[in-house]
């Protein structure tokens, strides 16, 4: 049995898309016996355990919380102690969030002779920070054994800023499209009622961080300008902006409270972080991706794979993902009024919903089931330990 170690600054239970993608994909190589995990994560959370047993993860959280960069410098010192300690608990070493602190974890686990896996989930990674830090920290990354892109466009940044392009392997995210499915008629006013969301109405759904660069403010700010010409439009807002560094909560906690967006905001359903989204999914008419960067968004999978129509800024990843499909609106990222255009547009024409959720559904079994991508997982902790 190979045996991998993930490193991330976050893990369950504090997960953005790349953690929670990474969280089912071991959680399905473990089942099948493949392969053996541990997780060296950041203890953000201090009521949570510093380890434990999650769905046949063995997670290993080191301190410190907060954020800054002089936390990050810390807990990658701590990381590298304790991954000397645990050393012969692990072959690989497989990144999940690349940062300056964080290279210099995968050089030391170099050094000791293991195997170091990059995974970059966003665009313009390599690109970001202070030029000199950069430069040393992308010299560093050159020198590991694998390099992950989700995307062609993350693939090509790879290549462009010099990695070799034998070590870079193309690995889209997965979906369980089973347990992401469409749902219909009385079964999703069943669903509603056990969600407490209106039983009658179109519900769009919004899934994610609440950072500025997922656009959940820019969302909430579209869909006030249509509320007054759709009285049976509800918005459904899940996510948290905890420790997130462009936290917009208190943003949108803004606009709702203007004068007027009050008698709308009733309307508005904001849950928090969910750790299943299916049963949200499977309750809405309509998903929405406002993000201004992104890879490839898991939510925006599990849309799919549940059936919904999306409308979706235009970034590669997400194109990518929607291939052409007639099953979205596309609109230019970062603009209010755009994205406004774009679901006005898409509930101009309710009765093609369920042809273009169907379209995606498609798209997402065909293209991103989580059992094909957790076999190609498998078949690349192979080589690098071979």
């Amino acid at each position: 049995m190979i045996k991998v170690c993930l490193y991330s600054d976050r893990f369950f239970p504090i997960v953005g898309g790349t953690e929670l993608q990474a969280f089912r994909m071991a959680g399905k190589l473990a089942e099948a016996g493949r392969v053996s995990f541990m997780v060296v994560t950041r203890r953000h959370d201090l009521s949570r355990p510093e380890s434990e047993e999650v769905a046949g993860l063995s997670i290993y959280r080191i301190p410190p919380a907060g954020l800054g960069k002089r936390a990050e410098f810390s807990f990658a010192l701590s990381s590298i102690i304790f991954l000397w300690r645990k050393r012969k608990d692990f072959q690989i070493l497989h990144f999940l969030l690349v940062s300056f602190p964080n290279s210099l974890v995968a050089l030391a686990m170099k050094l000791l002779g293991k195997r170091v896996l990059v995974k970059i989930a966003g665009a313009g990674v390599l690109s970001r920070g202070n030029p000199s830090v950069r430069l040393i920290r992308n010299f560093i990354l050159r020198r590991m054994d694998g390099f992950l892109a989700t995307t062609d466009e993350i693939a090509r940044e790879f290549q462009g800023t010099g990695f070799d392009p034998r070590r870079i392997h193309r690995i889209p995210n997965g979906v369980d499209t089973g347990h992401f499915s469409p749902l219909a008629g009385p079964e999703k006013k069943k669903q509603r009622r056990a969600l407490n969301l209106p039983e009658e109405g179109k519900i769009i759904l919004y899934a994610g961080r609440i950072s500025a660069e997922k656009g959940p403010h820019l969302l909430l700010e579209a869909w006030l300008r249509l509320a007054g010409g759709f009285p049976d439009l509800f918005l459904v807002i899940i996510g948290s902006g905890q420790f997130q560094g462009q936290n917009v909560e208190p943003r949108m906690d803004q606009l709702l409270s203007e004068p007027a967006a009050r008698v709308f905001r009733e309307r508005v359903f904001r849950r928090g972080e969910i750790p299943d989204l299916a049963p949200y999914l499977k309750a809405a008419d309509l998903f929405v991706l406002p993000s201004v960067q992104e890879g490839l968004s898991n939510a925006l999978l599990e849309a799919m794979a549940a059936g919904l129509p999306v409308v979706a800024t235009r970034l590669p990843g997400t194109v990518e993902a929607l291939g052409g499909s007639e099953g979205a609106v596309l609109v230019a990222p970062g603009e209010v009024q755009e994205l406004t255009r774009g679901l006005e547009e898409m509930l101009s024409v309710p009765g093609r919903w369920p042809e273009a959720g169907g379209e995606n559904r498609k798209r997402a079994v065909e293209k991103f089931s989580l059992a094909e991508v957790a076999r190609k997982y498998s078949e690349l902790y192979d080589s690098l330990v071979s």
